[in-house]
C-alpha cells in the first residue's frame, strides 16, 4: 500500500484526509482507489463527481478517468471488501460468473503452459521453412519462443486479476465482478480452445471466431456465439465441389446461421454482420483470384496447342 501511495503521489496525487458518508476518515488515495475499481466497473466520470453516489471533485475526477484510460493507475488494479459489495447488486454478476467458468472448461488451466503454446503457434509454412532455410527456420523459432512467453506471462496477470474480481455470494453460489480486461481474458480462453481443437484452422478465423464469441457471451447474443463454433464445426475456409457448380463450407455455414434470425430481415442483417466480422469479402476475392489465374493458365496451354 505505502508503494501505491508513493506512485499516486508521482503522479501528482495528494493525499488529504476526509470524512465519508459512513462517518469514516479516509484520504484521497483511498478515494482514486475506489474511483478505479468504480471505472472499471462501467461508471462515467460524471458518476464519481455529480451522480447521487459522487465522491470526488469534478477536477480531480476527470484527472482519474484520464489516468485511468491512459492505464496510469493499473496498478490499483485491487478488489476491496466494499467493493465487492458493489458486485453484490451487480445483476450481470452471476451470468458473468457462469461465463467465465465455461470459458476456463473450454481451456483448462493445464493447457496454458510453454510447450503447448508453442505447439498451437506452429504453422504449416514453419515447417516448410525448417527444412529448407535452417538459419529462416532457427529465427522463426526464436520469434514463436517470445511469442509464447508473452502469450503466457499475459495469461497468468489476466488470471490473477479473474481471480480478484471473484465473490462468493453463498457457500453455493458465487459471482464475478466486471473488470477491464475481462474481454481479453476471455478472448484468450477461446482462441486457445480454437486453436487447440482445430489446429488445421488459420490462425485469423480462431482470432475472429474467439472476438465474435466474446461479444456474444457479453452482450447477450447467442447467436454470434454459435455462429462463432459453427464456423469450426463447418470448416469454413475449406472449398469443396457440389454438383454442378462450385460449393464452399463457407457457404454452407453462411446458410446454417439463417436459423439464428426469425424474420428474412434480421437473417440478411445478421448474415452481412458475420461476413463482415470474418472478413469474408477477402476470402471470396482470393479464391476469384485463383480461379482467374486457372482459367489463365488453360488459355495459355490452349494456345500451346494451337
Amino acid at each position: 500500500m505505502d508503494n501505491d501511495n508513493e506512485r499516486l503521489k508521482a503522479l501528482g496525487y495528494r493525499k488529504q484526509a476526509s470524512v465519508n458518508n459512513k462517518g469514516e476518515r479516509t484520504s484521497s488515495y483511498e478515494k482514486i482507489s475506489t474511483c478505479v475499481n468504480r471505472l472499471r466497473d462501467g461508471d462515467t466520470t460524471w458518476q464519481l463527481c455529480r451522480g447521487p453516489d459522487s465522491i470526488v471533485s469534478q477536477g480531480l475526477a476527470i484527472k482519474v478517468a484520464n489516468d485511468y484510460k491512459d492505464g496510469k493507475l493499473d496498478f490499483l488494479e485491487t478488489f476491496h471488501v466494499e467493493e465487492k459489495e458493489l458486485a453484490k447488486r451487480d445483476p450481470f454478476r452471476i451470468t458473468r460468473y457462469d461465463i467465465v467458468k465455461e470459458a476456463e472448461e473450454m481451456a483448462p488451466h493445464k493447457l496454458w503452459n510453454l510447450e503447448h503454446i508453442k505447439t498451437i503457434l506452429k504453422s504449416h509454412s514453419f515447417l516448410m521453412h525448417s527444412m529448407i532455410i535452417d538459419g529462416q527456420a532457427r529465427m522463426q523459432f526464436d520469434r514463436q519462443h517470445e511469442n509464447a512467453i508473452t502469450l503466457l506471462t499475459e495469461y497468468d496477470a489476466l488470471r490473477s486479476l479473474r481471480l480478484e474480481a471473484e465473490v462468493t455470494i453463498t457457500d453455493s453460489r458465487k459471482a464475478m465482478r466486471k473488470f477491464r480486461s475481462l474481454p481479453r481474458y476471455l478472448s484468450m480462453l477461446y482462441e486457445m480452445h480454437y486453436r487447440t481443437e482445430y489446429p488445421d484452422a488459420p490462425e485469423s478465423w480462431a482470432s475472429r471466431a474467439a472476438e465474435a464469441r466474446v461479444e456474444g457471451k457479453l452482450g447477450d447474443d447467442e447467436r454470434l456465439s454459435i455462429a462463432a463454433d459453427d464456423a469450426f464445426r463447418y470448416q469454413a475456409w475449406l472449398r469443396t465441389s457440389r454438383g454442378h457448380r462450385s460449393y464452399s463450407c463457407r457457404d454452407a455455414w453462411l446458410d446454417s446461421i439463417d436459423r439464428l434470425s426469425k424474420t428474412k430481415p434480421t437473417r440478411r442483417k445478421f448474415r452481412v454482420e458475420i461476413k463482415k466480422r470474418f472478413d469474408i469479402e477477402m476470402y471470396d476475392k482470393i479464391e476469384a483470384a485463383r480461379v482467374d489465374d486457372a482459367f489463365r493458365f488453360y488459355d495459355i496451354k490452349s494456345w500451346a496447342k494451337l
